[in-house]
């Protein structure tokens, strides 16, 4: 999550898919304070603005998970023009990370259910295998001091790229 060392993050992600609003996202987040982000979110080819933000509203430790609520468009591969709602829980153990969720999907009009599992598997290493609630994607990111680049296989069939900067 955010801190007050950078203002914020920007981040550009493709998908190879004849879909218009997965193909180009950018998203912009802005850091209000250390457990607050506000942003947007852009679908380029299918001209589609929408807000994003996300609260930390506590911080894993002594044992316990953290929580964070946000929003931001509904999941990859539904139509522009839908927002998701969620709260989720993140746990930390020695060598991997996890999080399971409960997301609204305006678009589904119900709730859906997001899990996800990571690992480093090196310094500036780490892989992500998530359930958005109804797809599986996998993601292989190598981090640096403030940029990052992720390979994708979203819905386990589209490749994809992301790299993020932050500000």
């Amino acid at each position: 999550m955010g801190n007050l060392d950078n203002l914020g993050d920007l981040t550009l992600r493709y998908v190879d898919t004849r879909a218009k609003r997965p193909r180009w996202r950018l998203n912009g987040a802005f850091n209000l304070n250390p457990r607050l982000k506000a942003g947007f979110e852009y679908n380029l080819a299918a001209g589609e603005w929408t807000p994003t933000a996300n609260w930390i509203a506590l911080i894993e430790k002594d044992g316990l998970p953290g929580l964070s609520f946000g929003t931001s468009s509904d999941r990859i591969f539904t139509p522009p023009g839908y927002q998701a709602y969620f709260a989720t829980l993140q746990k930390s153990f020695d060598g991997f990370g996890a999080y399971a969720g409960i997301s609204y999907s305006t678009y589904e009009q119900r709730l859906l259910y997001p899990m996800g599992i990571s690992t480093e598997l090196a310094p500036g290493w780490s892989t992500l295998l998530m359930l958005d609630g109804r797809k599986t994607h996998l993601l292989v990111t190598r981090s640096g001091a403030r940029a990052s680049l992720t390979v994708m296989w979203v819905g386990m069939r589209h490749p994809g790229i992301s790299t993020s900067w932050s500000f």
